[in-house]
């Protein structure tokens, strides 16, 4: 429970930066104390360069016995902070008004061979299906006119 409360959600963005971003090398890395054997850092050595047996064991040794970190997946900006939960969640409709004018389309695909819906999640822009088969649906918002689709 204590990973899911709100001060870990609102500063994992930290641990983001140490593990796979800008923290992970360089000057920032020393700067948050973040540094590690060089053998552990990814591309550090090439194993195959190596011509003495012994050394080229022990490097191995090494790198089996005390790991490797993460691929860097963000170099150069720090990862941004979790939107607050109540940005997060936004419903589709705020005025009542506009409900009458909502109307709900199924696409033909939800119970062909994708299987039934797993997940539909609503994005500023568009919505992203998720069906059973792991196939990912993405449908945009459109006017609504009378005989049209109310996304596309």
């Amino acid at each position: 429970l204590a990973l899911e409360s709100e001060y870990v959600s609102a500063n994992l963005n930290h641990w983001v930066d140490l593990i796979f971003g800008y923290k992970q090398r360089g000057p920032e890395a020393a700067a948050a104390h973040n540094i590690f054997h060089y053998l552990s850092y990814e591309g550090s050595v090439d194993l195959d360069k190596i011509t003495d047996e012994v050394d080229r064991k022990a490097t191995e040794s090494h790198i089996q016995n005390f790991g490797q970190t993460p691929s860097q997946l963000l170099v150069k900006m720090p990862h941004p902070n979790r939107l607050p939960a109540e940005e997060c969640w936004r419903p589709l409709i705020s005025e009542l008004s506009r409900l009458k004018s909502l109307r709900c389309h199924t696409p033909p695909r939800q119970y062909g061979s994708h299987g039934a819906v797993l997940s539909i999640n609503v994005l500023t822009e568009q919505i992203l299906v998720i069906y059973a088969d792991l196939s990912i649906g993405t449908y945009r918002w459109s006017p609504y006119r009378s005989g049209s689709m109310p996304f596309t």
